[in-house]
């Protein structure tokens, strides 16, 4: 990419850390760690302003929504695109910070990105529905865990 004289150029390691913060926000959305992600991510990029940190949220609402969203046929590029667009975002943030406040944000950053790297429930997501059935006898009890709407019924 060119950039205009006076404008600044991340190093490598940094451009690799928003590109690990764009896969994060994608591999994050639609798990059980996705709310605890969100809301540290969006509490960083916020910087501290209370209008700016809403203003991440919703955008990380509305990239969730979207990977979601997407038809089968469709979602590894919807999640190629999102992550692009969370890189790109950090990446801008970065580049608007001096160099102290660069690498502070760089290790909150990989933090965060190294949390949800050995959370498991953000390893796995479940798209399309999923049927399980169950078969409880005489005074047996069954529980059965999902996600999502769960339908219930005796037969």
């Amino acid at each position: 990419m060119l950039r205009s004289e006076g404008e600044h150029v991340l190093p490598e390691a940094l451009t690799a850390v928003a590109a690990m913060a764009g896969t994060a926000v994608v591999q994050a959305a639609g798990t059980d760690a996705w709310n605890t992600f969100r809301e540290r991510l969006g509490r960083m990029l916020g910087r501290g302003g209370e209008q700016a940190e809403s203003g991440e949220l919703a955008r990380l609402d509305r990239t969730a929504a979207e990977i979601a969203s997407a038809d089968p046929a469709e979602a590894d590029s919807v999640r190629t695109y999102q992550a692009g667009v969370w890189r790109t975002r950090v990446e801008l943030l970065l580049e608007s910070l001096d160099e102290s406040q660069r690498e502070a944000f760089a290790a909150e950053l990989r933090a965060a990105v190294e949390d949800i790297a050995g959370n498991d429930s953000a390893q796995q997501v479940w798209n399309g529905g999923v049927t399980m059935n169950g078969l409880a006898t005489d005074q047996s009890r069954m529980y059965q865990l999902g996600q999502g709407t769960m339908n219930i019924s005796e037969s």
